[in-house]
C-alpha cells in the first residue's frame, strides 16, 4: 500500500523495459489506486499496443475512461475493438452491457441533439466558490441556492464554509445575492436546500450538529413577516444515523421527498418520501422504489404543482456520464414511470444536479461542474414543451378577518376535484399574503381555514383559465360567533337526489375538522334548492340533502346533539333563478352557528 514508492519503482521498470507488458499493466493498477488518470490511460494504451489480446479488461477500461471524459466516439472505438478481439471470450456481464448502452446513448445524443441554449448565470451568482442546488419560488422571482467557499492550505484545496443565499431574479443580471440571515446561516454548514413554492419555508441539510441524529440531517425554517425562525431538526423517522440530504417539500406541503442511504433501499442513495401527520410529526419514510431508484445514486427530487413530472438526478440510469438529470411521469397507479434522460446538452459527462423551474416553466435552472473555471455553477435553459406543464396557474393574494380587516395566518388549500392532487400553503401571519401554484383540473375546490374562524369555501372553474395565468384572490374569514354562517361551495349531490357525490368528501372532511376543533359550537345545516320543481318537492329535497350532510358528520364521529338540520327549499335565493349561473348559486348547503355552549 506504499503507492508512492511503488510508482517510483514501476516507472523505472517501464522506462528500462518498454516492451514488458506485465510491468505496464502493474503501472496502470498503481496509477488507478493513486487516481493518476493520465498515467493509467497511457499504461493501458501501451499494454494494448504491445499485445492487444493479453489483457481482457484493458480495452474495456479504456472505453470506460473515454466515456467518463465525454469522448464518446473514442469510447465506442475501444469497446468495438474489445468485442472484435475477444469475440469468443466476451462475458456479457451487467457492467459490460451497461457500459455499451451508456456509450451508445451518449454518442447518439451528441450526434443528433439540437443546440439548445445553456447559459451560465452571471458572475455575481457564480463565483470562484461552488454554487449548487438551486430552488425557485413558484413565480420564479426568488432564487435560492447553496454556496461553498474553498480554502487553500499548502498545496491542497479543502472545502470551507457552506451557506445559503438568495437573489431576486426580477432585479436584472446584476442582482447581488444575499446570504440568508441568522438564525438560518450559522458557523455550521448549511447545505443542499429547497424552498416551498411560496418561499416561506426552507429545508436544508446540515452535518454533524449537536442535535444531529446521524451524519447529515434535514432541518426546516419558516418565515414570519421578514424574519426567519430558528431552524429545527426534522427528527426521527426522517432523520436517522444514516445520511439524509437534498430535501424537497411537495406542493401539498405535507409530502417530503429526500435522498438517503438508509437500509431498505435499492442501493447507493435512494429517493424516499414521508407524509406529515395531523399532529405535525412525520410518518415512516417510504422508498420510491423501481424504476426511479437504482443500485446507483438518486438525489435532488423536484415536482411542480401540476404533479405531472418528478425531476431528479442520478448516476444509476443510462446517461451521459456522472450525475444526469431525469424526469419521470406520474401514472394512474400513483407511481412513476420509467425515467427519461433530459439529454444533451443539458446533460454532459460532468455532474448535472438539482433542476428547478417556476410554475410556468419558461426557464429552468440546474447546477453543474462543467465550467472551465472549475467547481460547480448554476446554469439556465428554456425547457422544451415535453417537460413543461400543460397548465400552470398561480394564485396570490391575502387572507383577512372579515370583521376587522386584519391579516390572518391561514391554511389555503386548492384541490383538483377529480383527482387527489392538492396544493397547500399558509399565509403570512403578519401580512396575510400567500403565493401558490395549482394542480391541473377542470374544477378546483378552495378551502381556507384558520383557528377561531369558520371554513371559507370557494370554487375555481378550470375551463375559464388560460394555459398560463396569475389569479389574484382576497379571502375574508368569518370569526366563529353566534349567527355567523358560510356557504359550502364544494358539496355536491346527484341530480334530483340527496345522494352525496364523491367530490364532496374533501370539503366535508374539512367541515368535520372544524366542528371537532370547536367542541362547544352548535351548528345548523341548511339545505337550499333553486326554483326548478314544485315548492313541496324543493322543500323535501333540501331537507334530505341537509340530512345527508348531517349523516356524514355523524359517521365521522360528530355527536348528533351538535347538529341541527333545516330544509329551506327555494325560499331564500342568493341570485336570480332565471339563469343557469343563478340557479347554481341557489343550490347550496349553508352552515350557521346557532350557539356556543
Amino acid at each position: 500500500m506504499e503507492w508512492d514508492r511503488a510508482m517510483e519503482g514501476i516507472r523505472k521498470l517501464t522506462n528500462r523495459y518498454s516492451e514488458w507488458k506485465e510491468a505496464w499493466l502493474l503501472k496502470a493498477a498503481i496509477a488507478e489506486e493513486m487516481e493518476l488518470e493520465n498515467e493509467e490511460y497511457e499504461a493501458l494504451e501501451r499494454v494494448v499496443q504491445i499485445d492487444s489480446q493479453y489483457c481482457y479488461h484493458c480495452l474495456l477500461r479504456l472505453a470506460e475512461m473515454e466515456y467518463k471524459a465525454g469522448r464518446y466516439a473514442e469510447a465506442s472505438g475501444f469497446l468495438n475493438r474489445h468485442h472484435q478481439i475477444h469475440r469468443e471470450q466476451v462475458n456479457e456481464n451487467e457492467q459490460e452491457v451497461r457500459l455499451a448502452l451508456n456509450i451508445t446513448f451518449a454518442l447518439d445524443q451528441v450526434t443528433r441533439s439540437g443546440q439548445r441554449g445553456i447559459a451560465r448565470l452571471g458572475d455575481r451568482i457564480n463565483t470562484e466558490a461552488d454554487e449548487y442546488f438551486p430552488s425557485l419560488t413558484i413565480d420564479g422571482v426568488i432564487l435560492a441556492f447553496t454556496r461553498q467557499e474553498w480554502i487553500q492550505e499548502n498545496e491542497k484545496r479543502i472545502p470551507g464554509q457552506e451557506d445559503l443565499y438568495q437573489v431576486r431574479m426580477d432585479s436584472g443580471v446584476d442582482a447581488n445575492p444575499e446570504s440568508f440571515p441568522a438564525p438560518v446561516n450559522t458557523e455550521e454548514n448549511e447545505g443542499t436546500m429547497s424552498m416551498s413554492q411560496d418561499g416561506r419555508i426552507i429545508l436544508f441539510t446540515s452535518c454533524g450538529r449537536k442535535d444531529s441524529k446521524g451524519s447529515c440531517d434535514l432541518y426546516i425554517s419558516r418565515k414570519s413577516g421578514s424574519e426567519w425562525l430558528p431552524p429545527k431538526n426534522l427528527g426521527y423517522p426522517v432523520n436517522t444515523r444514516y445520511w439524509e440530504s437534498t430535501p424537497f417539500l411537495a406542493p401539498d406541503s405535507r409530502t417530503l421527498y429526500f435522498s438517503s442511504n438508509r437500509p431498505g433501499g435499492i442501493g447507493g442513495t435512494d429517493l424516499w418520501y414521508s407524509c406529515l401527520n395531523e399532529d405535525g410529526s412525520w410518518q415512516e419514510p417510504v422508498n420510491l422504489g423501481s424504476p426511479v431508484n437504482t443500485p446507483g445514486n438518486e438525489m435532488s427530487p423536484f415536482i411542480l404543482p401540476d404533479g405531472q413530472f418528478l425531476f431528479f438526478s442520478s448516476d444509476g440510469h443510462i446517461g451521459m456520464g456522472g450525475m444526469d438529470l431525469y424526469r419521470s411521469q406520474s401514472n394512474e397507479n400513483s407511481g412513476w414511470d420509467e425515467p427519461l434522460n433530459l439529454g444533451y446538452p443539458i446533460n454532459t459527462h460532468y455532474d448535472e444536479e438539482a433542476l428547478t423551474m417556476p410554475g410556468r416553466a419558461y426557464f429552468a435552472i440546474f447546477s453543474s461542474n462543467r465550467s472551465d473555471l472549475g467547481g460547480k455553477d448554476l446554469y439556465r435553459f428554456t425547457p422544451s414543451d415535453s417537460i413543461r406543464p400543460t397548465r400552470s396557474v398561480i394564485v396570490r393574494g391575502t387572507v383577512k378577518n372579515r370583521l376587522t380587516g386584519e391579516p390572518l395566518r391561514a391554511a389555503i388549500e386548492i384541490s383538483a376535484t377529480e383527482a387527489s392532487s392538492t396544493s397547500r400553503v399558509e399565509s403570512d401571519d403578519r401580512t396575510g399574503e400567500f403565493l401558490m401554484g395549482m394542480p391541473v383540473s377542470r374544477l378546483y375546490r378552495v378551502n381556507v381555514t384558520a383557528p377561531g374562524f369558520l371554513l371559507h369555501s370557494d370554487q375555481i372553474d378550470g375551463d375559464t383559465l388560460s394555459r398560463y395565468q396569475v389569479i389574484e384572490k382576497e379571502f375574508f374569514l368569518e370569526p366563529i360567533q353566534v349567527g355567523s354562517s358560510i356557504v359550502l361551495r364544494n358539496v355536491f349531490f346527484e341530480t334530483d337526489s340527496f345522494a352525496l357525490l364523491p367530490s364532496s368528501k374533501g370539503e366535508l372532511d374539512e367541515l368535520v375538522i372544524l366542528v371537532r376543533q370547536n367542541p362547544r359550537m352548535i351548528i345548523e345545516i341548511g339545505g337550499h334548492t333553486d326554483s326548478t320543481g314544485s315548492p313541496e318537492y324543493n322543500q323535501e329535497l333540501s331537507q334530505k340533502r341537509a340530512e345527508s350532510v348531517r349523516n356524514y358528520l355523524i359517521g365521522n364521529g360528530i355527536g348528533s346533539d351538535r347538529l341541527s338540520v333545516k330544509g329551506y327549499g327555494d325560499t331564500r335565493p342568493m341570485a336570480s333563478n332565471e339563469t343557469p349561473e343563478g340557479r347554481s348559486l341557489n343550490r347550496r348547503t349553508e352552515i350557521k352557528v346557532l350557539r356556543i355552549e
